[in-house]
């Protein structure tokens, strides 16, 4: 079976889940429920990571998605075994996808589980679209469910309370699926569902909290409020705690993608683990240490099923004609059929008419003939307002227009045929045409007609939108019909097409640690150096290089820096970290290395490979790789400390910093949002900013680590002003004389002249610029912040300054972290770090790319004053 679990209700939401785990390395797949066979069981496979089941239930009647539910998960009495008597080994995790929005049989599919013996923890937000359960309301967008007319296609009418969607439903159905010796009525009368504030949801104790609740004698549903992602973090962090069972019975975790997504980075391959090798169902008392183990033995067991999740070539046969069907009646899906027909599909409308009768011949040769000749087509409906009663009919119908289409030999574009899987075939063949299926019971019914059972996803262009490999050969790209911004079904033809036309990719090989030896042997050629002048004209500033989350690839990016060709032509660089984990680090990248523990700056002798340490034994040696820890946080704490206190006296008059993780230094006790606000409190600076460097662009935020609307109401005339004049001085400092910058606008097209906003620009931004182009800093804006990084681009700007963290990290994340460098300006000293995190899932292995930290070692030589006084 299965290490996960998952039930969807439709399969836009079952392929939504499942990249969610693919994405961080789980052997993942979907099947469309069987009409026989074991659920979690796919054909010809005896175990699987994770298996998404599709019980394509979502417009069934209470009933029937009941019995789908129980058809699909293996049902549990206390004592561990399911209603056939079959023992429960192998599927260690639950999952229950809904839709966000509250549609379907919500109720009855949680009931049916409750019936069969399961606890229900229920956490339906869904932050990334601003979809949130505040005191067990529904909300869109900040307003109610039930006041917008996102349930305008459906015949029911949106719940107020989730009591409307959970309660009575629930109970209904836990009635009639009775899973232990009680009566269906006492099953019903027993049955509980609890409700858990956002006050309980951030508490400290949620996992105690939530074991009191699951101890009671009968099944129980929990409904869980939410606003954030930290807040699904939460309750999936205290299921972990408990092991996924409490009081006897295996807890089934019910909620959205956002929460199937925290669900998989937590239990990913690295974010911790115990002991044990497999993990069978045991009945739990809820303690302490029984918690911990248990959470400990569910990662390993999910660590130990992962198979290698390298995407599967796919046949050599060029790009393939795309059909896309869109049967959603959104308007987001409305607008992205239109960026198809813009991209060049061939549109070809269906009224519901002429669906039901047949009436569509003259238009099932027009797509055949597009498709034959290898144009895009995309299929909707046209219909001024769809009666939601007929919606079912109408998608049925339009399922069997495309399997009529589809049907009929077609040549591939070079004239090799192919046969029926997609591989390479007789010359009377065909290719079948790869999709795109908007709407979720659009696209299980096509792939239904089409006979397609099993699929695997392979990435995600957005937030819902996926493309899968089916078990015939095709690329299938879904979204359910709201998610998405204009471009998503576009952005799913470009990545099928790319997949068709890119070769398939050989056995990779890792980067040279030094991009300026192609051939990576200057780590171990610098040994043989000679050694550097270090003679009272040595004008080399001294910088204090600290080695971050020793379970992080921090030692190796550190050691791969200090052992590049250049590291010591234009600094004398001393790592504040721990020798014998350096060592480690060196081990790791294969390299030699002589690593000399100091006590003092002025112990450091300066020659190529030798590496100066002073540590101060923090760490232990049986630390583990990629796991995230308190001793590993507070060593990293430490260490910064150290380094401020060396550039505080003069000792040094720069720091390099390699990653440290947050979730560590927190969890160590010592609660800063991140390196920058660390560095300010140890140098004691009230205000700092951060600049990321990349070869082309340059930019410094006037806000970071903070939540976007908090991001807004910080951001004031005096704090752009201040920010400008920090980032003026930093681009000086680096050689620019008179440099240019770019302020970025708040809203999109900077307010479009008040079109757009509350006046952001006018009140906070444009006050800021006028004074400072009065003092002669040459700063223009506000600036839409596309324009402004595509002009900084070309070269119009030296610097962009960017109002929040998100506005200036994704255009450089873009141009590549490999040499983004994050410096913080405003210190007494420069500091500069790299641009990426601590890489727990590659810590260890060797394989980590040291080119940011060996640019971020380069732009703190660059940025530092020589030393007052010479060694």
């Amino acid at each position: 079976m299965a290490a996960v679990l998952i039930q969807a209700d439709d399969f836009s939401g079952a392929a939504e889940v499942a990249q969610c785990f693919a994405q961080y390395g789980f052997s993942t797949q979907i099947l469309l429920e069987p009409s026989s066979g074991e659920p979690g069981r796919s054909q010809g496979s005896e175990q699987s990571g994770v298996t998404v089941v599709d019980t394509h239930s979502r417009s069934s009647s209470p009933a029937d998605a009941a019995a789908a539910v129980a058809r699909a998960f293996p049902g549990p009495d206390v004592a561990g075994t399911d209603v056939a008597g079959t023992e429960i080994v192998g599927t260690q995790v639950l999952f229950k996808k809904i839709d966000s929005l509250w549609r379907g049989n919500v109720g009855a599919e949680v009931g049916a589980l409750t019936g069969l013996g399961f606890h229900v923890l229920v956490a339906g937000a869904l932050p990334q679209l601003r979809r949130t359960v505040v005191d067990g309301r529904p909300y869109a967008d900040g307003v109610p469910l039930s006041e917008t007319d996102l349930w305008k296609a459906e015949a029911a009418l949106p719940p107020a309370h989730l009591s409307e969607v959970l309660v009575s439903e629930a109970l209904e159905q836990s009635a009639g699926t009775p899973a232990d010796g009680g009566s269906a009525g006492d099953r019903a009368a027993a049955a509980e569902v609890q409700m858990l504030d956002l006050a309980v949801v951030r508490s400290t104790d949620l996992a105690a909290r939530l074991g009191h609740l699951f101890s009671g004698s009968v099944p129980t549903t929990v409904i869980a409020d939410g606003e954030s992602g930290a807040d699904l973090e939460a309750v999936v962090e205290a299921l972990a705690r408990l092991g996924f069972s409490a009081g006897g019975r295996r807890i089934v975790l019910v909620g959205t993608g956002g929460l199937a997504d925290v669900l998989a980075r937590r239990l990913q391959p690295g974010s911790g683990a115990g002991s044990q090798s497999e993990l069978a169902y045991k009945e739990t008392t809820v303690t302490p240490d029984s918690a911990r183990n248990a959470q400990n033995s569910t990662t390993n067991t999910l660590r130990n099923s992962t198979p290698n999740s390298s995407t599967p070539n796919l046949p050599g046969d060029g790009a393939r004609p795309v059909l896309a069907v869109v049967g959603s009646a959104s308007e987001a899906a409305r607008r992205q059929l239109r960026q198809l027909q813009a991209g060049g599909f061939r549109l070809v409308g269906l009224t519901p008419e002429e669906l039901r009768d047949d009436a569509t011949d003259p238009l099932l040769h027009a797509v055949r003939e597009a498709l034959a000749a290898g144009e895009p087509v995309a299929l909707t409906v046209t219909a001024e307002q769809v009666n939601p009663r007929e919606a079912g009919a109408i998608v049925t119908n339009l399922a069997r227009f495309v399997s009529s289409a589809l049907d009929f030999p077609q040549q591939a574009p070079d004239g090799a045929g192919f046969d029926g899987t997609g591989s390479a075939g007789s010359a009377a063949g065909v290719v079948l045409p790869d999709l795109i299926l908007t709407g979720g019971e659009t696209a299980r019914d096509v792939l239904d007609t089409l006979g397609i059972r099993t699929l695997e996803p392979l990435v995600a262009v957005q937030h819902g939108a996926v493309v899968s490999l089916a078990d015939d050969g095709r690329l299938v790209g879904t979204k359910p019909g709201s998610f998405g911004d204009d471009q998503a079904l576009h952005q799913l033809y470009s990545a099928i097409h790319g997949r068709r036309t890119t070769e398939p990719a050989g056995p990779t090989q890792q980067e040279p640690l030094d991009p300026s030896d192609p051939s990576g042997e200057a780590m171990n050629s610098a040994l043989n150096a000679p050694e550097l002048n270090a003679t009272a004209q040595d004008t080399r500033p001294f910088i204090a290089v600290t080695m971050g989350d020793g379970a992080g690839v921090g030692p190796e990016v550190t050691v791969g820096a200090l052992l590049a060709e250049n590291a010591y032509r234009d600094c004398r660089p001393v790592v504040i970290g721990d020798v014998y984990r350096l060592g480690l680090g060196a081990k790791a990248l294969g390299v030699e290395a002589d690593i000399v523990e100091i006590q003092d700056v002025a112990d450091a002798v300066f020659e190529p490979g030798r590496i100066n340490v002073i540590d101060p034994k923090l760490l232990s040696h049986d630390l583990p790789w990629g796991v995230e820890s308190a001793e590993a946080g507070n060593a990293a704490y430490h260490y910064i400390r150290i380094a401020c206190e060396l550039g505080m006296s003069g000792a040094v008059q720069g720091i390099c910093t390699a990653p440290l993780n947050k979730a560590a230094l927190h969890k160590a006790g010592h609660v800063y949002p991140g390196h920058t606000e660390l560095l300010a409190h140890f140098m004691g600076v009230e205000e700092v900013s951060m600049m990321l460097s990349t070869p082309k662009v340059k930019v410094i935020h006037v806000t970071t680590h903070i939540g976007l609307i908090d991001a807004v109401n910080k951001i004031e005339p005096g704090l752009v002003e201040r920010t400008v004049r920090r980032g003026h001085s930093a681009m000086q400092r680096a050689g620019v004389a008179n440099p240019k910058i770019g302020v970025c606008a708040i809203n999109p097209h900077a307010g479009e002249n008040g079109l757009f906003g509350y006046g952001e620009e006018a009140e906070k931004i444009t006050p800021a610029i006028e004074k400072l182009q009065a003092d002669g800093i040459d700063a223009r804006g506000p600036l839409p912040a596309d324009t402004a990084f595509f002009l900084a681009g070309r070269g119009d700007y030296d610097l962009i300054v960017a109002m929040y963290h998100d506005q200036g990290h994704g255009p450089v994340k873009v141009l590549g972290i490999e040499a983004g460098v994050n410096i913080t300006v405003g210190l007494p000293v420069i500091r500069t770090s790299v641009d990426h995190g601590t890489a727990f899932d590659i810590a260890g292995k060797g394989i980590v790319d040291v080119r940011s930290m060996i640019e971020a070692l380069r732009q703190a030589a660059e940025m530092s004053p020589s030393p007052a006084l010479q060694k």
